[in-house]
């Protein structure tokens, strides 16, 4: 299963008919920020969801913004897409334009693409088990955590450590671009 953006569907599945857990072999979602004092947003937008997720004793696999920022295109690279002048990429290069332009941002992040990319070749990222946290609480709110105290956390789960950012980036190109 690829949730894409917070977890709410997922969790409610799970409250409803908790033995749906074994029957899923495993969940690899974007989400999180393991690394870093600040919430991801697909967890900020419910963090109770994530938090019913993450102990739900499914295998999770969880690739976080510390790791996705490190898989960014450049304009150079979206001006390259745009000019193998097929439908698609003119299409997809053009919204990438209008969304930088738009939101500000000087190179796309593949946040999304790199989950999947971890789905169809997993030796893309390096995954660590975890014992993890997610913080329900004002001030803190959706920041997720790697627990100081195991014991507490109830949460096992991977969480992407690096990524072959080079690597994935030459996947991703071929597979989209071409």
């Amino acid at each position: 299963m690829i949730p894409i953006g917070p977890l709410t569907n997922v969790a409610a599945a799970i409250r409803k008919c908790p033995e749906i857990v074994y029957k899923i072999k495993k969940i690899v979602l974007m989400g999180g920020a393991f690394h870093e004092d600040f919430p991801e947003w697909n967890i900020l937008c419910d963090p109770e969801a994530a938090h019913i997720v993450f102990t739900s004793g499914a295998e999770i696999y969880a690739v976080g913004l510390d790791v996705t920022m490190k898989c960014r295109l450049n304009m150079e690279q979206v001006r390259q897409f745009e000019a193998l002048g097929s439908e698609g990429s003119v299409i997809l290069s053009g919204m990438m334009k209008n969304w930088f332009a738009h939101y500000r941002f000087e190179c796309p992040v593949l946040h999304d693409p790199l989950t999947v990319g971890c789905v169809i070749n997993p030796s893309f990222v390096k995954f660590r088990k975890q014992e993890i946290f997610v913080d329900l609480y004002e001030g803190e709110r959706g920041k997720t955590r790697i627990a100081d105290e195991p014991e507490k956390s109830g949460s096992g789960i991977w969480i992407a450590e690096d990524v072959e950012s080079e690597r994935y980036l030459s996947f991703f190109q071929h597979r989209v671009f071409t």
